[in-house]
C-alpha cells in the first residue's frame, strides 16, 4: 500500500540516546566546575578580610569520564567537595569574626572601663577594685552577647551587610547604658535574622534554578541558550520571575522535538540515498519547513514529496505535469513502484534507530494524487531537495 502515508516518528537508537545522556551530564559538570570558580572568588574576599584561611577548594579530575554516569559521579564528587569547602569557610569565617570581635572587644572595654573610673570622684582601694572587676564581668557578659548574635551571621553576607554589623558592634560596646545596648543588640539581632531569610531564600531559588538547568541540559538551539541566559541572569534573592518554569518546559518540549526532526530527517537521508533517491545537502532544513520534492528514480514523471510536522513523517508521490494533468494509470504505477522503496525505507530507518508508528497507508490509486505544475524550477528543486517558493496544483 503505497498512497500517501503519514507516521509518529520515535528514536529509539541507543548510541543516540546515549550521545543525549553523556551531552546533558556534561552540562551538568561545566556548572559544577562554574560554581567552583565562583567559590574561589568568595574565598579570595573572605581572605582579603581576615587573612589565609586554609580552606580547601575541590579539584577536577583530569581525566576525561567517557559514560554519562562517569560525568555525573565525577560531578557528584566535585559538588559534595564543594559542599564540604563551603561549610569549612562559614564555620572558619565565624572564628575568625569572633576571634577579631574578642580582640577588638578587650582592647575596647579597657578603654571604656579606664575611662569611666577617671571621671568617677576617688574611692577606697579596695573599692576601685570591686568597682574595676563589675564594670569588667559587665563588660564580658555583654561582649558574649555580642558574640552570639554575630556567630549567626551567615558567611555568604555580603561586604555591606558585615559592615553594618561591625558598626552595631561597635555601637554595642560605646554604649554605656544598659537600654542603650540593649537597643542596638536588637538592631544587631534583626540584620542577622534579615540575612538569614535573605540566605534561605538564594538557597531556595538556586535549589530551583539549577533544577531547570538540568531540564534543559544536553539541548542546543537559540531559544533555549536565551532560557539559558535568563537563568544566568536571574538574582536568587529576588522572587523568581512568574511563568519561568512554563517557558522553560516549552523551550526544552520544542528543542526535544526539533531534536527528534533532527535525527529522524538525517537518517532518513541516508536511507533515501541508499536507495537512489537524490537527497540535497538542505533537505534536512526543509522537509520541517516547506517540504522537500526529491524525484522518483523509477519513473521521471513522479516526485516524492517529504513533510515533517509535529514529530509526524508525512510522505506522498506526486506527478510532474506541464499542463496539470493527472493519469491514473501511471500514476498508481508510480505509488505501486514507490510501495518497495517505502518497505526498505522503513526498515532502513528502523535499523538506525528510528521507530515509525504508521496512522495512515492509502493503497495506490485509492487517493488521486498532487498534480505539480512541471517547470525548469521544480525539476531543479526535485534535483536539490528544495521545495520550489510557489506550486501550481491542479484540483
Amino acid at each position: 500500500m503505497s498512497g500517501p502515508k503519514s507516521g509518529d516518528y520515535h528514536v529509539v537508537s541507543e548510541a543516540e540516546l546515549r550521545r543525549r545522556r553523556i551531552a546533558a551530564a556534561k552540562d551538568r559538570h561545566s556548572r559544577v566546575l562554574a560554581a567552583i570558580q565562583a567559590f574561589r572568588g568568595t574565598l579570595a574576599a573572605a581572605e582579603a578580610t581576615y587573612g589565609r584561611l586554609g580552606v580547601s577548594v575541590p579539584q577536577a579530575t583530569v581525566s576525561r569520564p567517557g559514560e554519562a554516569e562517569d560525568w555525573d559521579r565525577t560531578s557528584d564528587t566535585l559538588t559534595s567537595g564543594l559542599s564540604h569547602a563551603k561549610d569549612e569557610l562559614a564555620e572558619t569565617i565565624r572564628v575568625a569574626r569572633l576571634r577579631m570581635l574578642s580582640a577588638e572587644g578587650s582592647q575596647m572595654s579597657a578603654v571604656l572601663v579606664e575611662d569611666r573610673q577617671s571621671r568617677r570622684p576617688a574611692k577606697p582601694a579596695g573599692a576601685q577594685s570591686a568597682s574595676a572587676e563589675s564594670a569588667g564581668a559587665e563588660s564580658v557578659l555583654g561582649d558574649r552577647k555580642l558574640a552570639d548574635v554575630l556567630a549567626r551571621l551567615p558567611a555568604e553576607a555580603p561586604a555591606e551587610v558585615v559592615a553594618r554589623g561591625e558598626t552595631l558592634a561597635r555601637g554595642f560596646r560605646e554604649a554605656s547604658a544598659p537600654s542603650e545596648k540593649a537597643r542596638v543588640l536588637d538592631g544587631l539581632r534583626l540584620l542577622v535574622q534579615a540575612e538569614q531569610d535573605r540566605q534561605t531564600r538564594i538557597a531556595r531559588n538556586n535549589a530551583v534554578i539549577e533544577e531547570l538547568y538540568r531540564e534543559l541540559d544536553g539541548l542546543r538551539n537559540d531559544t533555549v541558550d536565551t532560557c539559558r541566559g535568563v537563568l544566568k541572569g536571574l538574582d536568587p534573592a529576588a522572587a523568581l520571575p512568574a511563568g519561568l518554569r512554563d517557558r522553560v518546559a516549552s523551550a526544552k518540549a520544542a528543542a526535544e522535538a526539533e531534536r527528534d526532526t533532527e535525527f529522524v530527517l538525517a537518517t532518513a537521508a541516508r536511507a533515501l540515498a541508499e536507495l537512489g533517491y537524490a537527497v540535497g545537502e538542505d533537505f534536512r532544513t526543509v522537509v520541517p519547513s516547506s517540504g522537500a520534492l526529491l524525484e522518483l528514480p523509477h519513473s521521471p514523471r513522479h516526485g516524492l514529496q517529504i513533510r515533517a510536522r509535529n514529530q509526524r513523517l508525512m510522505l506522498n508521490v506526486v506527478r510532474f505535469d506541464s499542463d496539470g494533468r493527472r493519469d491514473p494509470r501511471a500514476d498508481k504505477d508510480a505509488e505501486e513502484s514507490f510501495c518497495g522503496d517505502f518497505a526498505k525505507l522503513k526498515g532502513r530507518m528502523r535499523a538506525e534507530g528510528v521507530d515509525l508508528s504508521m496512522l495512515r497507508a492509502d493503497a495506490p490509486g485509492q487517493t488521486p494524487i498532487q498534480v505539480l505544475r512541471d517547470t525548469p524550477d521544480l525539476r531543479r528543486s526535485a534535483r536539490t531537495s528544495t521545495a520550489p517558493a510557489q506550486r501550481e496544483r491542479s484540483s
